[in-house]
């Protein structure tokens, strides 16, 4: 049973709240905030809830992609209880430049050596 940080009334004690969870993972640290919205509820009424909170100060969430449990979803889509709201962030580098620029700094003698 978890406090709803909208209403302020417990979850489990109103039917009529849908409990969600909203991530932002990063390098250097995650954040997850618990939420409750009302039945029928989108995943753009769960951004604007999330981007109302202090945890997510910051952070542009309606300018970034959202997806439910690792699948990109529209924004009209309608939540169900439980759901994960993942905020994805842009990746800094292209994973397979990232991989070229550390091939190109290999010490010199180890060429064709794995370690």
């Amino acid at each position: 049973m978890s406090e709803s940080p909208l209403s302020g009334r417990r979850v489990s004690e109103s039917p009529d709240l849908l409990p969600l969870t909203a991530v932002l993972a990063m390098p250097e640290r995650q954040i997850e905030v618990q939420l409750a919205l009302a039945e029928g509820s989108t995943v753009m009424d769960a951004v604007r809830a999330a981007s109302a909170m202090p945890a997510f100060a910051g952070f542009d969430l309606q300018g970034m992609p959202v997806g439910i449990f690792g699948e990109l979803v529209s924004l009209s889509r309608a939540l169900a209880a439980h759901d994960r709201l993942e905020f994805y962030v842009p990746l800094r580098v292209d994973p397979m430049e990232a991989r070229r620029q550390r091939g190109r700094v290999r010490p010199p003698g180890s060429a064709g050596q794995r370690g």
